[in-house]
């Protein structure tokens, strides 16, 4: 269900989570795919892939923890709107787990986008005193300023 543009209402979230209460008894079988890439819906009976969302298009997931549903709220390319999926769950420990996934996913994400930005900001800035003349890194397994 849509939540709107630009920055996720929350009210609508909890609002359109607890119409999709109505529909989790008809829902089908999904599986979710996590990784650090996004997430992936693939649906049980047919095993092909429903969506998929990039991590950066993922704005927030949440857990409604009185009815073992687990949500996430994305942005489709091209568009502004963002739409919420929401996902019951057998167990309320399914969904918590779930939601602790990802939200790993989100961190190590992060971290390893920082850590890129980072070396490639350390690339192109030289050390002072650096040139020519400076000495090259240690091959693996060298001990760097012991004499042999």
């Amino acid at each position: 269900f849509e939540v709107g543009k630009g920055k996720v209402d929350r009210v609508a979230v909890k609002r359109g989570v607890s119409v999709m209460q109505q529909y989790a008894e008809k829902a089908r079988d999904a599986v979710l795919i996590i990784c650090l890439e996004g997430l992936k819906v693939v649906d049980g009976r047919t095993q092909k892939v429903a969506m998929a969302h990039a991590l950066a298009r993922v704005s927030m997931c949440s857990v409604d923890p009185n009815h073992a549903l687990f949500g996430f709220v994305a942005k489709n390319p091209g568009v502004m709107d963002k739409y919420c999926h929401v996902f019951a769950m057998r167990k309320q420990r399914h969904a918590d787990e779930v939601h602790a996934l990802v939200s790993k996913a989100f961190k190590l994400a992060f971290t390893k986008e920082r850590t890129i930005k980072q070396s490639k900001g350390h690339a192109r800035t030289p050390l002072p005193g650096a040139g020519p003349a400076a000495p090259q890194a240690a091959a693996p397994g060298a001990q760097a300023g012991r004499p042999k």
